[in-house]
């Protein structure tokens, strides 16, 4: 198993500066319990090396590997399928090519964001979509 991870609106809710300690515990629950990795999806990848990325979720507590970061593609590589050019399509097309690249099936995925990238999937991975002003709670 992997877990594709978004940061604002998952770790940290909107309007918020620091994370939700329920969001890491309920994180730290769902890594244990499959024993993933962590794959960085958030727009936080593209400011931040991956050293610097583990180090920051290190500090929030989190306890899981965070393994990579999803590649950042070009706004009209979203155009590939057919879908429309907005953050939902980018990002599903962004995690599908990390995917793709690293040879990991679409049973193996979990991803968590407050972007809803179910229909992008098809039901292939399991998606876990959080209310961008709470974030992960154990109830997502």
């Amino acid at each position: 198993m992997v877990i594709y991870l978004d940061i604002d609106g998952v770790i940290i809710p909107w309007g918020q500066s620091h994370p939700s300690e329920v969001a890491v515990e309920a994180l730290n629950a769902l890594v244990e319990s499959l024993e993933a990795p962590i794959i960085v999806s958030s727009a936080w990848r593209k400011t931040r090396s991956l050293s610097e990325l583990q180090e920051l979720l290190r500090q929030w507590g989190v306890r899981g590997a965070v393994v990579g970061k999803t590649p950042q593609l070009s706004t009209n590589k979203a155009w590939v399928k057919g879908w429309p050019f907005v953050p939902a399509a980018i990002r599903a097309h962004e995690i599908q090519q990390d995917m793709a690249s690293s040879r990991i099936a679409p049973h193996q995925v979990v991803v968590i964001d407050d972007l809803k990238l179910t229909p992008y999937f098809e039901n292939q991975v399991h998606v876990i979509e959080t209310d961008s002003l709470i974030g992960l709670t154990y109830e997502n």
